[in-house]
């Protein structure tokens, strides 16, 4: 009896002060991982605090401090729909290219951000390493594709020159890049595509050794090794520029091209956007 007195004394006390306690406790962890999550989030795509973290690395010339901030501040490019916030964080990025002078690779890193960010903050800088027609090592050469390519993602109307321009460079690999930065375009209007492929069909009458193009001379090794390096970057942009993702070779794109190379062709037809 002694002991049944006991144990109902030592339920009821459990009831009356270990359960309220453990059930606030339970309660309570849920709301804890919810704060946590919801700080971790707000700080992967606060804009403010991105650009004042990239300011003060920039400030005390860090760069590994501004490596570490690209991941974040590419994720926020890619999901923020107000360009407003991103351009302050271009024209900051635009700085770290001095901060990180010499190391390769977060340049290359910078100048890809800076190309997610689409922001007219941003592309002068990329322009200028992009059309560069000095000798560079090959070191700065990776960092002048990753430009390049770049300024194919901002898909600006006033690039479309700049491109061209490097299509026809004696570097083999700032012409590729260039050829290549043209997919992007395949977001813009047909007036636009069309007159980016009217200019690549010119370009590979001149570059290709099957196309008639030479004149009838001997096609040189080094023009044969060009071509080949160069093919598949002019599939892949003209396969987006017309989106017709089917058509993998040159003779084929040049068929394609004699059905549609007027602006009343349906390739060129862009789709009603809904309202």
């Amino acid at each position: 009896m002694k002991f049944a007195q006991n144990a109902t004394f030592t339920l009821s006390t459990a009831r009356s002060t270990v359960f309220p306690f453990a059930l606030a406790l339970l309660m309570a962890i849920p709301m804890a991982v919810s704060a946590e999550d919801d700080e971790n989030d707000g700080a992967a795509l606060d804009a403010g605090k991105l650009l004042a973290d990239l300011a003060m690395a920039n400030k005390e010339k860090d760069s590994s401090s501004i490596d570490a901030l690209l991941k974040p501040i590419g994720e926020l490019a890619v999901s923020s729909k107000n360009q407003k916030e991103l351009d302050p964080i271009a024209k900051e990025l635009s700085s770290s290219f001095k901060v990180c002078k010499g190391n390769w690779g977060t340049l290359k890193k910078i100048a890809a951000t800076l190309g997610d960010l689409r922001s007219k903050s941003g592309i002068k800088r990329l322009k200028k390493l992009a059309f560069s027609e000095k000798e560079v090592s090959d070191d700065e050469l990776g960092v002048q594709v990753a430009a390049i390519d770049a300024v194919g993602k901002y898909r600006g109307k006033r690039e479309i020159g700049g491109l061209s321009d490097l299509t026809k460079h004696k570097n083999v690999e700032v012409a590729k890049a260039a050829y290549a930065a043209f997919k992007y375009y395949g977001a813009e209007k047909g007036t636009v595509r069309i007159k980016i492929v009217a200019f690549l069909m010119k370009r590979i009458s001149l570059e290709y050794p099957a196309s008639g193009g030479q004149g009838g001379k001997t096609v040189s090794p080094e023009k044969q090794a060009r071509w080949r390096d160069i093919q598949a970057a002019l599939v892949e942009t003209l396969q987006g520029l017309c989106r017709q993702d089917t058509i993998t070779t040159i003779d084929d794109w040049q068929e394609w091209w004699k059905e549609n190379d007027s602006r009343r062709s349906k390739a060129w037809k862009d789709p009603k956007k809904k309202t």
